[in-house]
């Protein structure tokens, strides 16, 4: 009954009309609950993301203040800057921001 559930949950693909979750088309099948990567391109293939990451961290520790409109990328960066501690390695990410940000690329 549990698995039955699950599968009703999946929505279907616009692009092929399947709903097993696992296609090479779709950029990312993201949980927004429990905020996880469930397929798709940016669960397997990270990179993209992770230099991203890699980027706000370094301007944030540079303590350079880039000049950003009002939107998703301002989003990210005010989420880093707010969450930066010194000691850190790493920067805590708003992938929400980022998805906004991906979505509305892809709008243009």
């Amino acid at each position: 009954m549990e698995d039955e559930f699950e599968e009703t949950l999946k929505p279907e693909c616009p692009y092929c009309h399947d709903s097993n979750g696992e296609f090479e088309h779709v950029l990312l099948d993201y949980d927004a609950s429990f905020m996880e990567y469930l397929s798709g391109y940016l669960a397997y293939n990270s990179g993209e993301l992770d230099e991203l990451n890699s980027m706000i961290f370094e301007l944030v520790q540079s303590a350079e203040i880039p000049v950003l409109k009002d939107g998703y990328l301002k989003n990210l960066w005010d989420y880093a800057l707010e969450n930066y501690v010194s000691d850190s390695t790493e920067i805590e990410f708003d992938e929400i921001a980022y998805f906004n940000l991906i979505d509305q690329i892809i709008e243009l």
